[in-house]
């Protein structure tokens, strides 16, 4: 940066601004503050004993075609210097506010002799009096980011002065839910689909400088009562994207704002009004705009989405968010409800790669909920996933769903693991694929890998139920038995009757040889889902271990009853029944028919702890070897 009359750098005081780096120096040791603010300062200091007015600012920092919020992005601009320089409005040594008029450098400014003082700052060409013009670099930015540029100020310092509420050297955004404003309450689907589009497009700009807090954990957040202040701390955010939405006929308004956490300032906020069939287009818009104001400070340029992650069928866009909101309910019937929606999106735009991706992710969720055999979801799920990756290579979702099958459904665990690590490479804030690496490392034997992943999932995703519970059982497998008891107590304070914390938590006290604990939670488990009361009853006769053993017991009757029916129930739970019940030679005949299934939970034979009496017996070695885990 170069000042009028070529000068280096203005001192006053203890301070130096060195105008070629753009720094401020306090007796030789850099103060952090951010470019803009730093630009506000010099032009204060080049004119030191004169009013310069707000309007003066505006034109000369801002630019004339600026229409963000101008008076907020310049009072954080004169707080942050005041910060920088230990200066105090209301006592001031450096900067004194001239009431509705704008600022005056009231410093002594060593060596500034008349010559160098001007009406111009230093790092622009002289103007012509009638109408202030831009620098070459300065006109550029103004163009492509005048209406952000409070934006990138505000973000610009928090990066430096906020390490306490994000993760250093990374960005963390909440996206809370998009508010339907349609008095049809059925539309919700549509502005969920519209939040969780946002969390995908954001969370793929710059991964590794820009961290998105996911969609499940954002739409806890519904409606809900807390303030930004509130939320930021529980989700650790510096920053939240919230807005709302109101279809008309084939109109489609939206409402976005960003808003900082510590002092929930308005940073930027905009309403767009689009033809529906624009709907994918908009929502590229507002994620680049958001992008484009972290880009000039903090971030690589934004990169522009490729046209396959846009419908270009209206109709298939609306199926789509249908069968995305459907696996938000995260109920076995609202998942199997979705993949037909998925199927319709495809049918109507086969351009569409998000379609694929969902119907992958559905179709494996579906067979993992049911330990159902590989074959019934190959090799589509593989076709369709492969399509999406063709349709866009920089997807990383894409590489998710075909890791997950890889992974999953066919146990090629050389293909899986690539595809799940450039899953995360191209879009790391995505915590359900920490969440399939973790599993994966698992499977191979890396219990500490896999815990690391497990904490980065709760990082991105920590009230969501889904994924404290998925945590809770790789814990569990992993024979992190503590670990898994506090995931368990956490997902209980989500949701105190959740069935899955109670077989979690009693799992892995029992695991841990607290029997009266597991019997505790057992029985309390059996209050909430309506258990008879003698039942409940019967177990407080005799230990609590030989109580939680009756209770185990029936679960080999009934399931050869339920068999002997022709119900289909996994060879793998039978396996555990007779395991539990010490038959080692029947559950080694069910683990058989398991392995000529793929079960896909089989492939933790090794490390879920459930299969531990049976780890010295040759037979399971050789059930690993044919699974493939010596590999």
């Amino acid at each position: 940066m170069q000042s009028n009359g070529h000068r280096e750098s203005i001192r006053f005081g203890p301070f130096e601004l060195k105008l070629r780096s753009e720094e401020l120096c306090r007796d030789g040791a850099t103060v952090k503050l951010p470019p803009q603010p730093f630009k506000v300062l010099v032009l204060l200091a080049e004119r030191a004993g004169q009013l310069v007015t707000r309007e003066e600012i505006q034109s000369q920092i801002w630019g004339d075609d600026t229409f963000v919020d101008f008076d907020k992005g310049l009072n954080f601009c004169i707080k942050q210097i005041r910060e920088a320089l230990g200066d105090n409005a209301q006592s001031p040594l450096y900067i004194e506010t001239l009431p509705r008029r704008g600022y005056r450098f009231i410093a002594e400014v060593d060596n500034l002799d008349d010559d160098a003082r001007s009406d111009q700052p230093s790092f622009e060409e002289p103007k012509p009096a009638s109408k202030p013009a831009l620098s070459f670099r300065l006109r550029v930015l103004a163009l492509a980011f005048a209406l952000l540029l409070p934006l990138i100020i505000y973000l610009a310092w928090h990066r430096f002065a906020s390490p306490s509420i994000q993760p250093a050297g990374k960005i963390m955004l909440a996206v809370l839910p998009f508010e339907n404003l349609n008095p049809d309450s059925t539309q919700d689907y549509f502005s969920d689909g519209l939040t969780e589009e946002m969390i995908t497009q954001l969370g793929r700009l710059q991964p590794a400088r820009l961290g998105v807090i996911a969609r499940t954990t954002a739409l806890t957040y519904k409606k809900t009562g807390k303030d930004i202040r509130q939320i930021g701390r529980e989700l650790g955010v510096g920053y939240v994207l919230e807005g709302s939405v109101r279809r008309e006929a084939d109109r489609v308004r939206i409402t976005a704002q960003l808003i900082g956490v510590e002092d929930q300032t308005h940073l930027w906020a905009e309403t767009y009004e689009r033809n529906e069939r624009d709907m994918l287009e908009l929502q590229s818009e507002v994620a680049n705009r958001v992008a484009r104001s972290l880009a000039l400070e903090l971030l690589p340029a934004p990169r522009t989405d490729k046209a396959s992650n846009r419908a270009n069928d209206p109709e298939a866009f609306e199926a789509y968010l249908k069968g995305r909101y459907l696996i938000t309910k995260d109920t076995l019937p609202d998942l199997e409800r979705s993949i037909p929606y998925f199927e319709q999106a495809i049918e109507k735009d086969p351009a569409f790669a998000p379609a694929y991706v969902a119907y992958v992710e559905a179709r494996v969720s579906l067979n993992t909920w049911k330990d159902a055999p590989a074959g019934e979801a190959l090799p589509k799920t593989k076709d369709y996933a492969l399509k999406a990756i063709e349709l866009d290579p920089t997807f990383g979702e894409a590489y998710a769903a075909l890791g997950s099958v890889n992974f999953w459904l066919e146990w090629n665990w050389k293909e899986a693991e690539a595809n799940i690590k450039q899953a995360i490479r191209l879009n790391p804030s995505n915590p359900n694929t920490h969440i399939l690496y973790a599993d994966y490392l698992l499977a191979r034997g890396q219990t500490q890998a896999c815990a690391s992943e497990v904490r980065a999932a709760l990082e991105l995703d920590p009230v969501s139920l889904l994924t404290n519970g998925l945590s809770a059982y790789i814990y569990m497998r992993a024979r992190m038995y503590d670990d898994a008891i506090t995931q368990a107590n956490r997902m209980l304070e989500l949701e105190p009757k959740s069935p899955a914390a109670h077989e979690c938590l009693s799992g892995a006290y029992l695991r841990k040889g607290m029997y009266k604990e597991a019997l505790d939670i057992i029985r309390r488990h059996m209050t909430f889902s309506g258990a008879k009361r003698e039942d409940i009853e019967a177990l407080d006769k005799g230990d609590a271990k030989e109580a939680i053993r009756n209770l185990l017991r029936p679960n080999i009757k009934r399931m050869e009853a339920q068999i002997a029916k022709g119900e289909k129930i996994p060879a793998m739970y039978v396996a555990i029944a007779y395991i539990d019940a010490g038959q080692k030679d029947r559950a080694f005949e069910w683990l058989e028919k398991s392995l000529a299934a793929r079960e896909p939970f089989l492939i933790f034979l090794k490390t879920d702890p459930r299969y531990e009496s049976l780890q010295s017996d040759p037979r399971t070695a050789d059930l690993a070897r044919r699974i493939g885990l010596n590999e």
